[in-house]
């Protein structure tokens, strides 16, 4: 897949797929993943209905796999999403919209699945499963021994407040010494293993390429973390968007209707 493809998905198609990948994150997943020379898998633990997942096939290079590891199932227990009716076809529904070929998935819980993959066999590593503290620091733990040694782990929802456990984990193996972070989102903590020669410059460096705005640094454990944030729309979309704002709504509802219906008719 082409660079053309992965903007356009990171454009519209990610708003297509139930989920929380936003707009930052959608972009420096691709920072992240283009940071790193090593050659590994792409990892996701905790796919939802798959917004993340399919930025990974894009991300993928060739001879790569992309591993996804869910249940595939609701948890009755998750107060935001207990009933969101999550299933293998559904996710792979929204998969094949995108990428032709299947990504490697396996079916389970990631305590017990992810202790299969070998060490040092993937290049990024993106863990959204469950959110309690246990099983997020076996998740961390696990993530930072399939990790190679310049490769990239992205946390989900250690920004948010609603679930201090996953920030306790993850923060805790950064104070541990086992990841270096690097930037920081209002959702995701991006990292690399302790001993890495990824630095935060180049994320930055890449991040500002793509029209993302980059603020800090903030020191951490010695570290330069930076808080990344989406690019600023373009100019024709800041137009659109505040000409919209000057327009009554009955005027736009009528000019969507004469618009479907000189298209009909053409």
């Amino acid at each position: 897949m082409g660079t053309a493809d992965l903007d356009s998905y990171i454009a519209t198609g990610r708003t297509t797929i139930r989920g929380w990948l936003y707009p930052a994150d959608a972009h420096l997943l691709a920072v992240a993943a283009g940071l790193t020379a090593d050659t590994g898998d792409l990892v996701e633990v905790g796919a939802f209905f798959g917004a993340s997942a399919v930025e990974l096939g894009y991300l993928a290079r060739p001879g790569e796999r992309v591993i996804i590891i869910d249940p595939f199932q609701d948890d009755p227990h998750d107060r935001w999403a207990p009933n969101s009716g999550l299933s293998l076809d559904g996710f792979l529904a929204n998969w094949r919209r995108f990428h032709a070929d299947d990504p490697t998935i396996m079916v389970g819980l990631s305590g017990e699945l992810m202790p299969e993959l070998p060490a040092s066999s993937a290049r990024l590593v993106h863990v959204d499963g469950a959110h309690y503290y246990d099983v997020v620091r076996q998740d961390v733990a696990e993530a930072t021994r399939i990790v190679t040694a310049n490769g990239v782990l992205v946390f989900d929802d250690v920004g948010p407040w609603q679930w201090p456990g996953v920030a306790a984990a993850v923060w805790k193996a950064v104070t541990d010494g086992e990841l270096v972070p690097l930037a920081i989102t209002s959702a995701k903590l991006y990292t690399t293993p302790r001993g890495s020669g990824l630095m935060s410059d180049e994320l930055v460096a890449r991040a500002l390429a793509r029209g993302m705005r980059m603020e800090g640094p903030h020191m951490v454990c010695g570290f330069d973390v930076w808080e990344a944030y989406e690019p600023a729309p373009s100019r024709w979309v800041r137009g659109r968007e505040l000409t919209a704002g000057m327009v009554p709504p009955t005027l736009r509802a009528g000019a969507r209707r004469l618009r479907r219906a000189i298209t009909g008719s053409a």
